[in-house]
């Protein structure tokens, strides 16, 4: 064999041939100190083969490889975009998680509020079980008193001649009656032309309609300096009479204080047109200066009901800003026709009607005695529902103006006065009502009714000795529920929830009268200490609102006509209830303990509510105003998260406010209430976007609204605190 030589031409290049490059060194080894056999080179061939298609496989396989990272490139690059879609999908789906969590927010603010509402419900199916327990108790009575008054029929037949006889007696007094009101329909249709030419403004007198004068203009304007106008009506205010004022040309929202001076030049108390009296918070001094609001148009208006200041000059002092502006106006007496007489030793300004005689001393307006009179024969109709007849002869009606001067008439009329009463009957000779004109109207009202009743219940069952607490809870009762119809409305409604707290919390402390002890009239009228008294008059107006409400409205007039047929009360009183007296105390002490006025109950549940809102409030404008002391040098974009907050409370009173369903009788103040928490959310909201908008503009806008907020807000805590005090639910 020849020897084999590799030259530099059979060398071979490639990343990947190291091993081939290995085996030809190892070859060339061999040939530069051997022979080889043929057999031998041809093993080498063949590896040599064999490492070229490895070169080859792993040449392709590199190319596969190359290919797939291309591909996992792509993918790469499809998962990044994903990313960032997922990412944006990731911060919408937070914001709308956020935007869940204010609505879940003001879901549990509904579902409070349902569940509020839910426990008004409850309540009021209390208080309905109670009326039906207390109607199948009436029903339970009213069957005794049917099975009571068919026993007394054969008896009341008896007397059906006599009534008979009585009843064309009544027809032909009736008869005389209709002419008497004929003619006091006349002679009032005569004073109010009287008053009228007096008056610009046509005022009403009592029992007639009023026609309205448009060719003479009612009021009288004044420009008080910086465009404010002060305007008041009638154009000539009369004593005894309310005169209304309005004022223009104030800035919206803002507020203004109001003093009115006498002739004499002394400040008088502030009262309003429900005869209310303010007095200084935590005192029990009354108010001569009252701060009012203008609404969103710069006016307010009030009225002073005038009933007995004096005649003369007054003054209206009203302070805008710091500075105080002056009105005034000229108070004269009522022109009438009258009679000065001496009489029961008083001086007397005598004015006769057509079916009675009033007679007033000084000092009374001639205006209230011409009203108070005017209702004489109304007030008379009004009170047949519960007597079951009225007063035949419209009787005399006496106004004196002092304690004194009252003292000295009873005297001269034969009755003793205790030192008490503003008001009384006196029976005989100088027959009529009696009453202190040292008060307001709807007082004198109230006494002018409760006299009234017991004149009538003196007709009635003439000589007879009707208890006490029967006899004085009648009068109380009608003062308070008739009153109303005669302008006695928010004080008669006062007077009834304080009479029902003064017995419940005597009889907390066991302290209230029996019967027994309420039956003698010297011993009612003898009594000195004013607590005990006005315990007694108490006790006795829930006693006969007991008596009334489970035996009926008549119950009262048909015992009092069982006792003027010689029956004793005990006697008449079980044969009209069906029950004893001394069962029937038992009883109304078993209701006294657990009564409660429906009304005013719904009432103190939504005022709760209320408070609970403006409690929020409250604590809003405090975290508010703590806030806005430190955020100073804040930027506003850093003032968002705070504000936000605040936006979001204030969302939640709203909806509170709205889920809550006003009692029937405060509609008109759950729309202040409404509108108040809208616009305190609405002025939070601009300020949020002036801040998330860094507009000015929006600031400027939310600065404007303060005087509206603030208006709105104290008005609205005014009128909450009247609904409590008109329902007595200020202790």
């Amino acid at each position: 064999m020849g020897s084999f030589r590799v030259g530099k031409a059979s060398m071979m290049t490639g990343s990947r041939f190291f091993k081939g490059m290995a085996l030809v060194l190892a070859l060339f080894l061999v040939t530069s100190t051997a022979c080889v056999s043929k057999a031998a080179f041809e093993e080498l061939q063949t590896q040599l083969s064999q490492n070229r298609q490895q070169l080859s496989a792993q040449q392709a396989e590199t190319a596969r490889l190359t290919s797939a990272l291309t591909q996992e490139q792509v993918k790469l690059k499809e998962l990044s975009t994903q990313l960032l879609t997922i990412q944006g999908e990731l911060s919408s789906t937070q914001n709308k998680a956020s935007n869940l969590e204010s609505q879940i927010t003001i879901v549990k603010a509904d579902l409070s509020s349902t569940q509020n509402r839910a426990s008004i419900l409850e309540s009021q199916l209390t208080g309905t079980k109670a009326e039906l327990s207390t109607a199948q108790s009436k029903a339970s009575g009213l069957d005794k008193q049917v099975l009571s008054l068919q026993s007394s029929l054969d008896a009341e037949k008896q007397t059906a001649s006599q009534l008979s006889s009585q009843l064309t007696q009544a027809k032909n007094t009736n008869t005389t009656l209709g002419q008497q009101l004929d003619n006091l329909k006349s002679e009032l249709s005569q004073a109010k032309k009287a008053i009228t030419a007096l008056n610009p403004t046509t005022l009403s007198i009592p029992g007639t309609s009023a026609s309205k004068d448009t060719t003479i203009s009612s009021k009288t304007s004044t420009n008080l300096g910086d465009s404010i106008i002060l305007t008041y009506e009638p154009a000539q205010p009369v004593t005894g009479r309310p005169v209304r004022f309005s004022l223009e040309g104030l800035t919206p929202w803002s507020s203004f204080n109001v003093t009115f001076v006498n002739p004499g030049g002394m400040p008088v108390d502030w009262i309003d047109e429900t005869e209310t009296f303010y007095t200084k918070t935590g005192s029990q001094e009354f108010l001569k200066t009252n701060n009012l609001f203008a609404d969103g148009n710069g006016k307010s208006s009030w009225v002073r009901p005038n009933i007995l200041e004096t005649e003369g000059q007054w003054t209206i002092k009203i302070n805008v800003d710091s500075k105080t502006y002056e009105g005034r106006y000229t108070l004269i007496p009522l022109q009438m026709q009258i009679n000065t007489l001496p009489y029961l030793g008083v001086s007397f300004r005598q004015y006769s009607g057509s079916i009675s005689e009033v007679y007033a001393t000084a000092g009374v307006p001639l205006a209230l005695a011409l009203d108070l009179s005017g209702t004489l024969y109304f007030i008379n109709e009004s009170l047949k529902p519960w007597l079951g007849q009225s007063y035949v002869q419209i009787p005399n009606l006496y106004l004196l103006f002092n304690r004194e001067l009252f003292n000295k008439a009873l005297i001269s009329a034969g009755k003793m006065p205790n030192g008490f009463e503003a008001g009384t009957f006196v029976p005989g000779k100088y027959r009529g009502i009696y009453i202190i004109a040292d008060s307001l109207k709807s007082e004198m009202m109230k006494i002018l009714i409760h006299e009234y009743t017991h004149l009538i219940i003196d007709e009635i069952a003439p000589n007879t000795e009707i208890p006490a607490w029967l006899n004085e809870g009648v009068a109380t009762y009608l003062e308070l529920h008739v009153g109303p119809e005669f302008g006695a409305g928010l004080r008669a409604q006062r007077d009834v929830f304080s009479r029902a707290d003064d017995v419940y919390v005597n009889l907390v402390r066991n302290s209230v009268f029996t019967f027994s002890q309420l039956k003698s009239q010297k011993d009612w009228n003898t009594q000195t200490n004013k607590e005990r008294l006005n315990l007694q008059y108490s006790q006795a107006y829930m006693a006969v609102r007991y008596m009334l409400e489970r035996f009926g409205n008549q119950s009262v007039a048909l015992i009092l006509s069982e006792m003027k047929n010689g029956q004793s009360f005990d006697t008449a009183f079980q044969k009209i209830t069906g029950v004893s007296i001394a069962t029937f105390e038992q009883d109304w002490l078993n209701w006294q303990r657990s009564w409660k006025d429906s009304n005013r109950e719904l009432v103190r549940q939504y005022v709760g509510q209320v408070e609970t809102i403006t409690q929020g409030i409250s604590a809003l404008n405090s975290d508010r105003a703590n806030f806005l002391r430190v955020s100073g040098s804040m930027s506003f974009s850093s003032r968002i998260p705070t504000q936000t907050q605040f936006v979001s409370r204030a969302v939640v009173l709203e909806s509170k406010a709205i889920a809550l369903t006003p009692p029937p009788m405060l509609k008109d103040f759950h729309g202040e209430l409404s509108t108040f928490v809208s616009v305190y959310k609405r002025w939070l909201q601009i300020a949020l976007d002036a801040f998330k908008q860094e507009s000015n503009t929006l600031i400027d806008q939310s600065n404007a609204m303060i005087p509206e907020v603030n208006g709105r807000e104290n008005r609205l805590r005014t009128q909450l605190y009247d609904v409590k005090f008109d329902w007595g639910l200020t202790k």
